[in-house]
């Protein structure tokens, strides 16, 4: 008879996770958020500054927790932690303004201590140390908790250290000003980054389609560890919605062969070549113009490059700086069929 093993020791199909981490990232206006709106029994940790998210997009059951200072993160994390809630899902909108909101409570803090010592609006490099081991101590308990954590958060573009670019989520911070970002990437099981491509109509029209890519394309980072989700998928053609987030996670959740035979069949009717979507990208400016979206979005995508763009002097208003790969490389093709990078003009 085979020794008894202890509690702690499972069988994989049971270690894997009931509710697994998901960050999703893109441009600002792309569209995020009111995709991942669709799901029902979501609660929404609004961070970012109010936007105008139409109330048809929202799920049943869906409600708002707005997040304007740090102290009301800690309150809603509180109240999940009790696990007396009726939500399925929660929506963090958007980890890079949670970032600027604990930074700013870390830096209004020490200067309630000390006011002629520490500057309210002017990080030290202790506070950037602070704020990092913070984030990432919440960013995991809020992932264990027993419910599906999404995340949201714009992007950035980066140059590793063989000086190769990566469109990475809008997390400044530690070496090279993406090594938090990179850190947050490694936690996640899903990650999923969202782009918008023009596709010329008869009669020269555009028309803006979204794809969501899951899998690793340089510079593109993104990943599956559920392995049931398809490598790209489109989620609309113009305004006609073809892959609701509904639809991603009933896949997630299903897991094994019924997940990879679903994944096929989406993927016969709404692949997008993964090779254009991890390519060029619309500009950002035409993104925000066919969403529609209110200016708030992007102001809150700037906010967060001021507050910790000090580390290492970065213009703050810069929405990702430009790298020495960039520079070489020459205009982008309008051919109205590739993605552009959102950065580049």
């Amino acid at each position: 008879m085979p020794p008894k093993l202890p509690r702690a020791i499972v069988d994989p199909a049971e270690h894997r996770s009931k509710h697994p981490n998901i960050l999703i990232y893109g441009p600002s206006g792309v569209g995020k958020t009111p995709w991942i709106m669709q799901l029902p029994n979501l609660l929404v940790l609004s961070v970012d500054p109010e936007g105008t998210i139409s109330a048809r997009t929202w799920g049943k059951g869906t409600k708002i927790w707005p997040i304007r200072r740090y102290p009301d993160f800690v309150a809603a994390m509180e109240y999940l932690e009790k696990g007396e809630h009726p939500f399925k899902y929660v929506l963090v909108d958007t980890i890079g303004t949670l970032q600027t909101r604990l930074l700013r409570e870390i830096l209004e803090a020490a200067h309630r201590i000390n006011p002629a010592k520490y500057h309210r609006d002017i990080p030290q490099i202790q506070d950037h140390q602070h704020w990092q081991l913070v984030l990432k101590r919440i960013v995991m308990d809020l992932n264990d908790m027993p419910i599906t954590v999404i995340w949201t958060a714009h992007e950035m573009l980066r140059e590793d250290a063989n000086g190769d670019e990566m469109t990475l989520p809008l997390l400044p911070g530690g070496k090279n000003q993406y090594e938090i970002s990179m850190w947050v990437l490694s936690i996640m099981h899903v990650v999923g980054r969202v782009g918008v491509k023009s596709v010329e109509l008869k009669g020269g029209s555009l028309r803006y389609d979204r794809g969501v890519i899951f899998a690793n394309r340089p510079p593109v980072v993104a990943r599956d560890r559920t392995g049931t989700l398809p490598e790209s998928l489109r989620i609309a053609a113009g305004p006609r919605i073809e892959t609701t987030f509904s639809e991603i996670m009933d896949m997630i959740e299903a897991g094994g062969e019924a997940a990879l035979e679903r994944a096929e069949a989406m993927v016969e009717a709404r692949t997008d070549d993964p090779a254009e979507i991890a390519g060029d990208m619309i500009d950002a400016q035409d993104a925000i113009d066919m969403q529609d979206r209110d200016e708030s979005e992007a102001d809150g995508q700037t906010e967060t490059d001021r507050m910790v763009a000090e580390q290492n002097g970065d213009d703050p208003y810069d929405e990702a700086p430009p790298t020495k790969t960039a520079a070489k490389k020459a205009a982008p093709k309008k051919s109205g069929r590739k993605f552009q990078p959102a950065d580049e003009e």
